[in-house]
């Protein structure tokens, strides 16, 4: 049985062993997907040749011919992943802490505004997800502000929260005028990220500057224990977000964008196709918004512009 000790050293080796392979991989140059050669196939290639559900009756029927095993290896895998991300919060908790009381004591400067950072919170997650991104974007001259969807945990189908996102934009932009508008989006918010750029491409280009998305990727695979939870609630509401996996796609209008995408080619929650340029992380997908490590530090530098840190 291993302590949390024990868990926390494997998780720092498997880190260390992604950094050495950190890459950036930029979407400008890719050909058409669908060519064996296709640097966008590049997360598809790491998790082998799945063709993906193009609608939950496909994704029902993939699930129940899942063999038993396959089921309990993919439950442990998010099992992994929550005891990671549990790692990461406490990790995080401890630093802001250390850093709010190193901050009582120096002298404090003000803040110049910088932007304004509008998050868009992942399948089945609250707003105070972004908590973390707000206390740590806040010292540096950013406000943060959630998208609120209808419905409290964001359950509800794409399709019907891509125009309740463009008015929340507007009204957004409207309040701030001519100080910039950012996008963080995590998991399934950055699958609305992408639904919105390519659906009012025009004027979601007048509206936001940049663009990050953090594990949320077209999907190639989706963990099932997510997956069975994801198909109750499209049933619930009426919709089917797995018709949205032909956005693979469209994808190259999103190349002169300026979106970066932080994923973990080895998410144990989504693994896919990202949009523009990608950064490879090594921790958990469901922390992601936490994660003070390797995460949270790049958040700032991509917004200004600045060369990633890997």
């Amino acid at each position: 049985m291993l302590t949390l000790a024990d868990k926390s050293a494997l998780i720092k080796v498997e880190s260390a062993q992604f950094r050495a392979d950190n890459v950036i991989e930029t979407a400008l140059s890719r050909p058409p997907v669908g060519q064996a050669d296709s640097p966008r196939t590049h997360q598809q290639e790491v998790i082998g040749n799945l063709t993906f559900p193009t609608s939950k009756e496909e994704f029902r029927q993939y699930l129940n011919r899942l063999s038993l095993e396959q089921r309990f290896q993919e439950a442990n895998m998010f099992r992994e992943d929550l005891e990671m991300a549990a790692l990461e919060f406490a990790e995080f908790l401890g630093l802001q802490s250390f850093g709010s009381v190193r901050s009582f004591f120096e002298d404090k400067q003000p803040v110049p505004t910088r932007g304004t950072v509008v998050g868009l919170t992942g399948f089945n997650s609250h707003e105070s997800s972004f908590r973390g991104l707000r206390d740590y974007l806040k010292p540096k001259g950013y406000r943060v502000v959630t998208f609120r969807p209808e419905a409290m945990l964001n359950i509800k189908p794409l399709e019907q929260l891509v125009d309740p996102l463009m008015d929340f934009l507007l009204k957004v932009k409207d309040e701030i005028g001519n100080q910039e508008l950012h996008i963080v989006a995590h998991s399934k918010g950055a699958i609305l990220n992408m639904v919105a750029a390519i659906k009012y491409r025009d004027i979601y280009r007048r509206l936001v500057s940049k663009k990050i998305n953090l594990g949320g990727p077209v999907p190639t695979w989706v963990n099932p224990g997510v997956g069975r939870l994801y198909l109750g609630y499209l049933d619930f509401f009426g919709g089917d977000d797995f018709k949205l996996s032909q956005l693979r796609d469209s994808l190259g209008m999103l190349d002169d964008m300026d979106f970066t995408s932080i994923g973990n080619p080895y998410d144990r929650i989504i693994k896919g196709i990202h949009a523009g340029t990608f950064i490879q992380f090594s921790g958990s997908h469901l922390a992601m918004p936490f994660n003070r490590r390797e995460v949270l530090p790049k958040i700032p530098q991509i917004l200004e512009g600045l060369p990633v840190k890997l």
